[in-house]
């Protein structure tokens, strides 16, 4: 199973070293330079086009870099809390009798289970070639998480709820 680490936003342009400013157009590119590591590389909307990538490009995504004001910030633990919430409620969902999951949300759930283990909220217990079993710390519930292979696919699907997971865990930790 691999682990993937990258970096928040940037403050400015992988290309021209120009800071972003509040409305911009911002893109993010992630690829994999080498077997270890993924990179997150952040750029402006209009230097997309004559961006080179020095390997394959794994996902990218587009976002509007926001003002934020102190009240309207989450804390760390507020983002890493609703991390925590959309993951449990991706189970409550799935006990209804006729909502079988479907790739987005089996994807999700995998995806969310990864940050959560990495914060330590979920800790693995095993995993097999198509599930992996995580304890609940706080509430000592087994959550039984499909695997699913990520890749560029992955992360057309899934853009703004992707989008949406990062923005509010990793760009306030």
């Amino acid at each position: 199973m691999e682990k993937w680490q990258f970096r928040p936003l940037g403050k400015t342009s992988a290309v021209s070293g120009v800071d972003f400013k509040t409305g911009e157009r911002v893109k993010s590119v992630l690829f994999k330079p080498d077997e270890e590591t993924v990179q997150r590389v952040d750029l402006r909307d209009e230097e997309w086009a004559a961006f080179q990538s020095p390997t394959k490009v794994l996902g990218h995504w587009t976002q509007m870099i926001q003002e934020r004001r102190g009240s309207e910030k989450r804390s760390p633990h507020q983002a890493l809390q609703i991390a925590e919430e959309r993951f449990l409620a991706l189970y409550e969902m799935s006990k209804e009798p006729q909502t079988a999951p479907d790739e987005q949300t089996r994807l999700l759930k995998h995806l969310l289970a990864l940050i959560l283990e990495r914060k330590r909220r979920l800790r693995l217990l095993d995993f097999e070639k198509e599930r992996c079993r995580y304890l609940h710390v706080k509430s000592k519930v087994v959550y039984e998480v499909p695997l699913v292979a990520i890749n560029r696919q992955c992360f057309e699907i899934m853009r703004e709820e992707l989008t949406s997971v990062i923005q509010s865990v990793f760009l306030t930790l």
